[in-house]
């Protein structure tokens, strides 16, 4: 690699971190002088702050040559090691299995920051977001789908400012046919990637429910439009990503799979006919949600009740299906085991509990996506108070405000945007 020049590299950290040329001096000298700890604390500290150099194992191994640390040195080649691990292609774009934050609205009306809340840490971070603010947003595998006003669609990547380009809502086939009454905020209402898009590959892809008869549309790197998998004509509730498939469930509790094939053509088959109603009553198919949970397809239909004055979820019901035989053999689930679903405006994940957790097993963790309600004249201060925390044992909700609205000091309203699960990722 070319030659890395010890100040350089401090002061590239000390400009993202925004720390005077001053407070530098004495960080300087202190890595000048073999103070090897430093080298952990100041990239761990550059990794809560959300910068994309922690992975630089190569940079740290020549700062180390630079200031002649003994190459067997416990320490650094400890760290070295965990980084280098950290690192490694097969976890490096995504970290599986980690508690998602909640995205929060704005602080304030035309505030470009956004608070994330971290149920599993206690914390909150503070991310400058310009892209989002008054525009739709939705998330998969770390990465925000943000809808502009004017109908364009990036991909951002929110703990990097990465940004993705993708075809605008008007390069969807017959779309002033399935326009909703606000485009730019309800076109799309889900989107779910195959992998997080990295700097090292472009092998991804996209899958929307889009229009207001809840078609399916995809989205590879190269394409100029949305294609639509016209092949799955119901009207679908969610979409997730498994075994190397897609997987759709519509509002009967059908589920389709479709195979998106390299040669950019998708197949798609009816694989399970309607969920029985004896399983799932009809009040609770306001919205289903399909979550691959250690193994399990589980299909989670959710209860919702609206008065003029009020609204909100009351229940969920979770059953399991089999998709192995083809058959439709369904079973309802009564406990969760030592895992936590989230679902809402984000892909719909399942999370393992450990002891050591701060959230708790057998929860449905459940944020507002009822985009009916968006601008409603009944709730001029915006949507976002349908939020909690479903207990699968005993059918009670707790509200997830109560564990963080004192730490954040914002409102957790918003006209379009509420909160929201963000998984996190590095780029």
């Amino acid at each position: 690699m070319a030659e890395v020049d010890v100040n350089d590299v401090v002061e590239g950290i000390g400009k993202q971190l925004k720390l005077s040329e001053d407070s530098l001096v004495p960080w300087l000298m202190l890595l000048r002088f073999c103070i090897p700890g430093f080298l952990f604390l100041l990239f761990q500290f550059a990794l809560f702050k959300g910068m994309a150099i922690w992975y630089r194992i190569d940079i740290l191994e020549e700062i180390a040559k630079q200031i002649k640390l003994p190459e067997d040195l416990v320490v650094f080649s400890g760290v070295c090691r965990l980084w280098r691990y950290a690192a490694s292609k097969k976890n490096f774009r995504f970290r599986a299995n980690v508690v998602p934050w909640l995205m929060l609205p704005p602080k304030e009306k035309g505030s470009d920051v956004r608070s994330f809340f971290s149920l599993s840490k206690g914390m909150s971070r503070q991310i400058n977001l310009p892209d989002a603010e008054r525009n739709k947003c939705f998330s998969s595998k770390g990465w925000l789908m943000v809808i502009y006003k004017d109908w364009s669609m990036y991909l951002l990547h929110p703990f990097s400012s990465l940004r993705i380009e993708l075809p605008p809502i008007k390069t969807f086939h017959n779309w002033k046919a399935l326009s909703t009454r606000y485009v730019a905020v309800s076109f799309i209402q889900k989107f779910v990637l195959s992998t997080s898009p990295s700097l090292e590959s472009e092998d991804y892809t996209l899958v929307v429910i889009y229009g207001s008869t809840g078609k399916l549309a995809y989205f590879r790197p190269g394409f100029k439009t949305w294609i639509a998998i016209d092949s799955c004509q119901h009207t679908y509730s969610d979409v997730i990503y498994c075994r190397g498939m897609f997987y759709a469930i519509d509002v009967g509790g059908g589920i389709t799979v479709i195979d998106i094939r390299s040669d950019n053509t998708a197949a798609a088959k009816r694989v399970v006919a309607d969920l029985p109603l004896e399983l799932v009553p009809r009040e609770f198919r306001t919205k289903f949600y399909l979550v691959e949970s250690a193994g399990k397809f589980l299909v989670v239909g959710r209860k919702f009740h609206y008065r003029i004055t009020d609204y909100g979820t009351t229940a969920f019901r979770v059953v399991e299906v089999d998709l192995s035989r083809n058959q439709n053999e369904w079973s309802p689930v009564k406990n969760l085991g030592n895992r936590a679903l989230f679902v809402g405006d984000n892909s719909s994940l399942s999370v393992q509990v450990f002891d050591n957790s701060n959230f708790k097993p057998n929860r449905i963790y459940f944020t507002e996506d009822w985009r009916e309600l968006y601008f409603c004249r009944h709730y001029p201060e915006g949507v976002g108070r349908d939020m909690g925390i479903y207990n699968l044992q005993d059918g009670s909700i707790e509200r997830i405000e109560t564990s963080f609205i004192h730490r954040c000091k914002c409102s957790l309203y918003h006209a379009f945007n509420p909160p929201m699960w963000v998984e996190e990722s590095f780029q």
